[in-house]
C-alpha cells in the first residue's frame, strides 16, 4: 500500500469487511448453524481490519474521525460486518472482540 494515505488504507480496510460480510451472508452453505464454521477466517479478518480502523491515529483528523463522518454520510463503516460477525460467528472469543469493537464504534448521526 506504498503512497497510500492512512485515510485511504482505512477506507480500504472498511470496504473488504464489508466484502467479506457480503460473501458470509450470500453463501448457500449457511443451512445450519455449523456451516458457518467455513468462514471462521472471514470472521477474524473482519474483527482484525476493524481493529485497524478503529484504532486512534496520531493523525489531526484520525481514523475514528473519518469513520464516523463516513457513517453520518451513508458511507461504508465497520458497523455492519461486526454486526454480521456478532450474529453469525460460533467462536466465542471472536464473537466478543466484536461485540466489544461495536460498542467502540461511534454511532451514525441522524
Amino acid at each position: 500500500m506504498k503512497g497510500m494515505n492512512e485515510a485511504d488504507i482505512a477506507r480500504c480496510r472498511v470496504l473488504k469487511a464489508n466484502h467479506l460480510s457480503c460473501q458470509v451472508l450470500a453463501s448457500d452453505n449457511i443451512v445450519e448453524p455449523t456451516s458457518l464454521d467455513a468462514f471462521e477466517a472471514d470472521f477474524q479478518a473482519i474483527v482484525e481490519l476493524s481493529k485497524a480502523v478503529l484504532q486512534p491515529s496520531g493523525n489531526p483528523t484520525g481514523v475514528q474521525s473519518s469513520s464516523s463522518s463516513a457513517s453520518s454520510s451513508g458511507l461504508l463503516d465497520v458497523r455492519c460486518p461486526l454486526s454480521v460477525v456478532a450474529a453469525r460467528c460460533n467462536r466465542p472469543h471472536i464473537r466478543a472482540q466484536a461485540i466489544e469493537l461495536l460498542g467502540r464504534t461511534p454511532s451514525p448521526r441522524r
